[in-house]
């Protein structure tokens, strides 16, 4: 699987319609039409066969309020991490 640098993601133009790219295991970038990039992480709890989603709740980027690319793939791998140990941090927090 190849990796999106952040270089790469600043790069990603919006287009039409909303599309996704993924950025590393289990963690999606989603381009809106109107330019906001937002990062999903897909998860498994384990004993479980449904693969679920979890937008953080920060857009990407480097100004204030919003993630950048090695603080959200340490959150989804951190996220994913719970899900293997059957732990559904999101359902949780909600």
């Amino acid at each position: 699987m190849i990796l999106l640098t952040s270089r790469a993601v600043d790069a990603l133009k919006p287009k039409d319609q909303p599309y996704k790219m993924a950025i590393d295991r289990g963690l999606q970038l989603r381009v809106a039409p109107d330019g906001i990039k937002t990062l999903l992480v897909r998860y498994t709890v384990q004993g479980t066969s449904s693969v679920r989603q979890y937008r953080l709740p920060q857009d990407y980027g480097n100004g204030i309020g919003q993630i950048k690319l090695a603080d959200a793939r340490a959150e989804a791998q951190r996220i994913r991490a719970l899900a293997r140990a059957g732990v559904d941090w999101p359902a949780e927090e909600a």
